[in-house]
Parts: structure tokens; sequence; C-alpha cells
């Protein structure tokens, strides 16, 4: 079946099927069945194809939710369509991964750290869609999967977006991302911070290391 063809199956099924929608393994099970079991690059330009008419028909929650089905059916093909999308179709991808992020943010942590060898530019861009909120658990996650990950994205944004994105997480675990940056990113986070909201920078500091703390030279560090 050609990829048109393909295209026009699924989107034919699901209008006639619009109960579907809200029953990802049903429509996953019917990308399977037109892709005819192919590799994972041909299901995963099956899914680009239909995705942006996808979109139109549904929820975020409803295409998170068929996304999240697909990466528990084939991860690789999960990965192909996210590592493809960021370099050929990025703003549809910065809707799915939006999507992804606000319903599980482990996965969208596992697509940051996959898609940092693809285009780490573009992983900052992602995390930038994201509120405050969804970024702060997105980027936790991240840091305890990949030692010091968040803080060199933390540092590409504002410090109005540092301290709103540090501020949603409690002050321990802002402490635990800002500590395993290392010290080049930490004095810099910190000074972020304290532009900001001098509580905040307060609390963090109470909950950093008494080593790691004894180390800053900065002026807004008490007893320094």
């Amino acid at each position: 079946m050609e990829a048109e063809e393909e295209f026009s199956s699924i989107i034919e099924w699901l209008k006639a099927h619009p109960e579907a929608l809200n029953d990802p393994q049903a429509v996953v099970d019917q990308i399977y069945a037109v892709s005819h079991q192919s590799d994972v690059e041909e299901i995963a330009q099956i899914v680009w194809s239909i995705l942006p008419e996808l979109v139109e028909m549904t929820t975020p929650t409803q295409v998170s939710a068929i996304l999240l089905e697909l990466r528990e059916r084939n991860f690789d093909v999960w990965n192909w369509i996210f590592s493809t999308g960021i370099e050929q179709k990025f703003e549809m991808t910065k809707k799915m991964f939006v999507a992804v992020a606000v319903a599980d943010s482990d996965a969208a942590a596992d697509l940051l750290f996959h898609l940092q060898e693809v285009d780490f530019s573009k992983v900052i861009a992602l995390a930038k869609e994201l509120t405050p909120k969804i970024a702060g658990k997105v980027l936790y996650v991240l840091d305890e999967y990949s030692y010091g990950s968040a803080s060199p994205i933390l540092m590409d944004m504002t410090p109005d977006m540092v301290a709103e994105i540090l501020g949603s997480m409690t002050p321990k675990e802002a402490a635990f991302i800002i500590d395993r940056g290392g010290f080049v990113f930490l004095e810099k986070l910190l000074k972020a911070v304290a532009q900001k909201d001098a509580s905040l920078l307060d609390q963090i500091l109470a909950e950093l290391p008494p080593e790691t703390v004894a180390k800053i030279d900065m002026p807004f560090v008490k007893g320094k």
C-alpha cells in the first residue's frame, strides 16, 4: 500500500470510528494494520503523514495518549518520530512534546535526553514551550535520569524563567538540580534566582550541601 493510501485509510477509519480517538490502543492497532508491520522508519513515516490531521481531530490529551501508546508498543518508532520531527517538522513537534509533557513528565524527560544528541538548541526550545510547573517536573526527572542535564537547559533561559521553574519545585528539588549542574552553572543559576526572588534563594541555599555553600564566593550568599 502506498503512503498516500495508508494515510487515507487511517484517516477514513478514524472518521468512521470517532470513538476510537478515546482508545489509543485501537488507533495504534490500526496504524500497524495498514503498515503491514513494516520497519521502524516506515511506520514512523505513516504516523507523520497522519499527525497534522490527527492533531486537528483530537484534543492534546487524546493525541498524547496515542503517542504514548506508540512509545509503549515500539520505542524505536517513538524515538524516530521525534528525532526526525525536531529536524524537519519542528512546529508540529513542539505541539506534540507539550501534549506529552503534560501527560507524562517521565516520557518527556526521556525525550529531552535522547534529543540532546540530535540538536541541543531545539531541546532548549522545547523546554521553553512548557509552563514553569510542567518544565520543573520534566527537568527534575531529566536530571535524575542524566546527572547534571537540567542546568545547561536552564542556563539558556531568562532569570525570570529560571526563578519561575525552580520556584515551581520544592526548595530541595531545586537545590538537587543546581548542585548536580556543577560549579559553572551553580553560581550563574543562583545569581538568576537572586535577581528575582531573594526568599527562594535563601530556601535553596538552606537545602544545598554545606560543603557546596562553603565554596560559593558570591556577595548575596550570607556570610560572604
